[in-house]
Order: structure tokens, then C-alpha cells, then sequence
């Protein structure tokens, strides 16, 4: 009878031990994330659904079974089925402690303290935790209701806002309304989409989805930003005609002052190619031509000069063109 208890006794542990995958199990484990302190709400729903699918959970619905006394009526029958209760509330014990532990982050497993099972440790871990899970609830309720669109565009500030919602969802048990979230996205947008905004609450009759604000979100950004764009390039072009057009006037200053140019659109830089350093030192003054030493000119525009880069040849005079003899004689008689 004793030898019958045994064998049946480790048929049915090894048939347990079969029942587990134990590389579902493991693949499980690494989606969820090790607790930490404030998400304990979440942490604790993850292990519960684990070991309920895994049968692991017999150590967490049950007490550790008693030995009967000897002497009672059918003893060895219930000596005979504690055994097989006994094995069996030890392996589930046994898991479960093993697993929580290792799903305890390394920053606050020291705090943990040690429990004979895993009942007691899942009932610790909730005393110590509940207030700090509070704590983390109203973080995101603040998170949820003082957020605001950014500089990263409107679809991740979309996805930042329903990921914290769902989150809300996680921890207050509850689903918060999806026209309550849309009309808080909405709510926090930019000022850039204050018409969008009005648009929605005066026409739109159908209740959007988080879904159908996106794709408009998205679609009254690109207007925006080309918008903006074609506003940028005509801006450039009216600069860049105004300063085609524009042509600086001198004015005449008292005697050793060296004058001033005014323009209606822009200052130019009269510095006779001295670059970023315009205090240099420089032979004439700064609206004096460097050729001819005549005001109202540069170089560059100089007439004397010009000509003086044409190649002398004996029959320019045949030809009627003007030498720089002739151009200087007629600048003296000016």
C-alpha cells in the first residue's frame, strides 16, 4: 500500500512538471517588467495573470496542508492524500518565491524582507508598496492634464498622451472616457491650431476617435507647415527685390567727416574690402575712389580705371578710342 502511495505520488508530480512549459514561461517572464516600487499595481496584475495560466498558483489559493493526527479514522488515506497535497504546495511555493524574487528589481530587493512563502511576500510587498503606487497615480494625473505639444510634432505628443491614459487606466481601475482624452488633446494643442480647435467644436457633429484626431492632427500640421513655408519664401523674394532696387544715396558730412550712406532696406558695408576688420587703416577715406582720388565712386566703378585695362595699341587713336591721357585731361577740365 505504502509502495502504491509512493509511485502514484510521483506519477503525479512528474505529470505537474510536465504540464509546465517552461519555455512559455520564461518568454512570459521577460515582458514583464521588475518592479520597481510605483508600478506596483501593474507588476502585481502581470504575476497574478502568470502564474494563474501557468497553474503555479496552488501555494497562493491555498494554506500549507496539515498532517493528521494518528489514530484518526481513515488515517492512511489521509495521510496518503496530505502527501500528495503537501508535494504539491511546496512545488507551487517554491516556484513562485523563486519567480517573484527574480522579478524584483536589484535597487530594491535589499529592502524586501525574507518570507517562508509567497502568499507572505506578495502580502508584504502590498503593504510596503500601495502608498507609493498613489504617489505615482497622481504623477500622471499632473503628467495627463499639464502636458503639452512640443517642438517634436503633434503625433508623438499624441502617443505620449495616450500612453499616459492608458496608463491612468492601469492604476485607477477604471477607463477614462476616449471623448474625455481627445477633448484634453485637443484642449493642449498649440496656439497654431486654435482654428482647428474651433472648427472641431462648431461643426463637427461625430464624436472623433483617438484615432481620427491623429489623422487630422496630422493633416492640419502639413497645411500648417506649408503655410508657413510659401509665407518664408515670399518674404525672401520681396527682400531680395528691395535690395536690387535699392541704391545707396551720400550724404555730405561737416569737414573730416567721412559721411554716411542711407538705404530704405539695408546697410551696406563700405569698407573697401577690409572684411570683418572695418577699423583698419586705409590710404583715403571710405567713399573716395582708390584710382582717381574723386569722390561718389569705388574703384571698380572707376571709368579711368576701366579704360586703363583696355591693351594700348597705336591705332586706338585712329579708332577713336579714348586713352587714359585723354580721359585724365578731361577730368581736370570737369
Amino acid at each position: 500500500m505504502h509502495e502504491k502511495s509512493i509511485a502514484f505520488e510521483h506519477d503525479l508530480i512528474c505529470l505537474i512538471d510536465v504540464g509546465m512549459n517552461t519555455a512559455a514561461l520564461l518568454a512570459h517572464m521577460g515582458k514583464i517588467d521588475k518592479l520597481k516600487g510605483p508600478n506596483y499595481p501593474t507588476w502585481r496584475k502581470d504575476i497574478d495573470m502568470m502564474f494563474t495560466l501557468t497553474d503555479m498558483d496552488f501555494a497562493l489559493l491555498y494554506d500549507k496542508p496539515t498532517e493528521s493526527a494518528p489514530g484518526e479514522a481513515r488515517y492512511d488515506d489521509k495521510m496518503l492524500h496530505y502527501s500528495i497535497e503537501k508535494r504539491k504546495w511546496e512545488i507551487s511555493n517554491t516556484k513562485c518565491l523563486k519567480i517573484i524574487r527574480h522579478l524584483i528589481d536589484d535597487s530594491i530587493e535589499g529592502s524586501i524582507p525574507e518570507c517562508a512563502t509567497a502568499k507572505e511576500l506578495l502580502d508584504r510587498l502590498k503593504s510596503q508598496f500601495t502608498g507609493s503606487s498613489k504617489a505615482y497615480t497622481s504623477t500622471l494625473v499632473d503628467d495627463f492634464t499639464n502636458t503639452r505639444c512640443d517642438s517634436s510634432g503633434v503625433r508623438a505628443y499624441i502617443q505620449k498622451m495616450t500612453s499616459t491614459a492608458a496608463k491612468l487606466n492601469k492604476y485607477l481601475g477604471k477607463d477614462l472616457p476616449e471623448d474625455f482624452v481627445v477633448h484634453m488633446i485637443m484642449k493642449s494643442l498649440p496656439k497654431e491650431y486654435e482654428t482647428f480647435h474651433v472648427h472641431y467644436n462648431t461643426t463637427v457633429k461625430d464624436r472623433w476617435t483617438i484615432e481620427q484626431l491623429m489623422a487630422q492632427c496630422l493633416q492640419e500640421e502639413e497645411r500648417l507647415k506649408s503655410h508657413k513655408s510659401d509665407s518664408l519664401n515670399y518674404i525672401s523674394n520681396q527682400s531680395k527685390k528691395m535690395n536690387k532696387n535699392s541704391k545707396p544715396i551720400f550724404k555730405k558730412g561737416p569737414k573730416g567727416d567721412p559721411g554716411q550712406s542711407t538705404s530704405k532696406t539695408s546697410t551696406i558695408n563700405h569698407n573697401h574690402g577690409r572684411g570683418k576688420n572695418p577699423d583698419k587703416f586705409f590710404p583715403v577715406p571710405w567713399n573716395v575712389c582708390l584710382h582717381c582720388k574723386q569722390e561718389g565712386h569705388y574703384k571698380k566703378d572707376c571709368p579711368d580705371w576701366l579704360r586703363s585695362l583696355i591693351p594700348k595699341d597705336p591705332k586706338d587713336k585712329d579708332k577713336g578710342l579714348q586713352t587714359k591721357e585723354d580721359a585724365g585731361k578731361g577730368q581736370k577740365k570737369r
